[in-house]
């Protein structure tokens, strides 16, 4: 994002009748003056300019008023061309050590953030993960400054370095860019809100507005792709460990543009994968190009609408507010962001020469840059995975058909104990960690007495006992029911399974039975 300096009126000047003949000589050196007018701290002076002279003699007369601040304003109103100006206000700005300063702040702060994501983002690293004093580790700090900050920097400093280079083309005062740096303490940890160069004087005309404008999201996007591509290219190589084969719930999920799902094809990437940090640069360099090229106000889109709009630009502007409000509704960011360009102004100020018509190629620079904005947007960028409990509980029937019920009848020995046994299936199909707690009960121990055993052959308490499973496991559980010899009765077998997680203390989830009917 760019701030770009509305310069403010500037008070009546102490000596305006000697400024006046001053004004009234450099313009008379472009313009032939047929009226002048005075209104408090604005000389209007009517010109008679030839089309083939306007732009050129204009550019020539803001250059000399520079040198001598004076600000010239030109206007086409009611058939006659009028040039407004004023006095360029005193204006102070900040040292270049703030820039600096900012700059290695930011830099600490992706650094810090890619350690934070070189850890989570990739399965291996997190499951060595112990404490957050890991981050620090010169391992991790390394591999979140060369995955993560080098190529999210680059592309932000890219952007606004193009910002810079564009304004001094067309002599327009700009700083260095100012870094924002955010501690990697919110989610998705970035460790930056952006940068900024501030424009510190007008525009001159719409073809620079254009040029400062579309040069910044351009330059960007360039880097931003090679570094997208490369990143879907090591995260296609990341290997998945057991346990990380379904989305955890609570989960951040980032949403894909056109563009990037363009990308992900184009290199036969698979949709499910785990990001790598350099893909997630990437995707951050991508979605703020979008985000510039939003046409509102102070953005970047915004100067591309104003330039090739004119004045009904701020019907875009408009509209843009209004579409993230909707969008509001879905991710709540969009209403921050739409609060935030409100409060810089959603009306572009007009260019000194608004007059100047673009030619065709900037026509086509504004047409490439709405078509990049339609194919980089993404209306939902992050979301976050329902949690969602399901411990599923079965009986292996005939036919390894699954039930909840099983009716045996069986026949008793008059001297020997009978021992059955029943497969139990218990599969977590949810998507967040959690214990279950298994028991069993027999509505008449003295007829038959039953136990758990667990897959290794283990047998479990007769009361409950607790398993904590992987994401989509599978466990593996035998029932064994003890009958004495020469019993008669109806006996029910209940196996019951509760899950334990963070709201769901001790919720009851699933039970079975099994019917013995015991006859001599």
């Amino acid at each position: 994002m760019d701030s770009w300096s509305n310069i403010p009126p500037p008070p009546r000047p102490d000596s305006f009748s000697d400024d006046l003949e001053t004004v009234k000589g450099i313009v008379g050196k472009y313009f032939p003056i047929y009226e002048v007018r005075v209104e408090f701290n604005t000389i209007s002076l009517s010109c008679n300019i030839a089309a083939d002279k306007l732009e050129g003699g204009f550019e020539a007369l803001r250059i000399e008023m520079k040198s001598q601040n004076f600000i010239p304003i030109l206007k086409y109103k009611g058939g006659e061309y009028i040039i407004h100006v004023v006095k360029q206000p005193d204006m102070k700005f900040k040292s270049k050590n703030i820039n600096i300063v900012m700059l290695i702040a930011t830099i600490i702060t992706t650094i810090l953030a890619g350690a934070v994501l070189w850890i989570f983002l990739i399965p291996s690293n997190a499951m060595e993960y112990d404490s957050y004093m890991d981050i620090f580790s010169l391992s991790n700090l390394a591999n979140g400054a060369f995955f993560f900050a080098l190529p999210l920097m680059l592309i932000l400093g890219v952007h606004e370095m193009a910002h810079y280079w564009a304004a001094k083309r067309h002599g327009v005062a700009a700083s260095l860019p100012f870094f924002i740096p955010v501690p990697p303490i919110f989610i998705p940890p970035l460790g930056t809100m952006g940068a900024f160069i501030s424009i510190r004087e007008p525009i001159p005309n719409k073809k620079a507005l254009l040029d400062i404008g579309i040069s910044g999201p351009i330059a960007g996007f360039l880097v931003a792709i090679p570094v997208t591509a490369i990143g879907l290219i090591l995260s296609a190589d990341i290997t998945i460990p057991a346990g990380y084969g379904t989305t955890s719930g609570g989960a951040l999920m980032i949403g894909e543009s056109t563009f990037f799902i363009m990308i992900r094809n184009l290199l036969f990437i698979p949709e499910d994968i785990v990001l790598h940090p350099l893909a997630f640069a990437g995707w951050v360099g991508i979605f703020v190009t979008a985000l510039n090229l939003l046409p509102a106000g102070q953005l970047d889109g915004g100067h591309i609408a104003r330039a090739v709009l004119g004045d009904k630009a701020r019907y875009a502007s408009y509209a843009a507010f209004g579409l993230m409000l909707v969008m509001g509704m879905w991710y709540t960011g969009w209403i921050i962001f739409a609060m935030l360009i409100m409060m810089m102004g959603l009306r572009h100020p007009p260019p000194l020469n608004d007059v100047t018509k673009l030619d065709g190629k900037r026509k086509a620079l504004g047409v490439t840059a709405a078509l990049i904005l339609v194919l980089c947007f993404v209306p939902i960028p992050f979301s976050v995975e329902p949690i969602q409990y399901d411990t599923q509980l079965h009986l292996v029937g005939t036919d390894n058909a699954l039930t909840d019920s099983h009716s045996i009848t069986m026949y008793t020995s008059s001297t020997n104990w009978i021992n059955e046994t029943e497969l139990i299936i218990l599969t977590f199909a949810g998507n967040v960690e959690s214990n279950v707690s298994i028991g069993v009960t027999s509505t008449n121990y003295s007829l038959a007495n039953a136990t758990l055993w667990l897959e290794d052959d283990t047998p479990a308490a007769n009361s409950e006992f607790y398993i904590e499973p992987d994401l989509q496991d599978t466990v593996n559980i035998t029932l064994r029911m003890t009958i004495p010899p020469n019993v008669v009765g109806n006996v029910t077998i209940r196996v019951y399974a509760r899950e334990n997680a963070p709201g769901l203390e001790n919720e009851f989830m699933k039970e079975l039975t099994v019917f013995l009917e015991l006859r001599n």
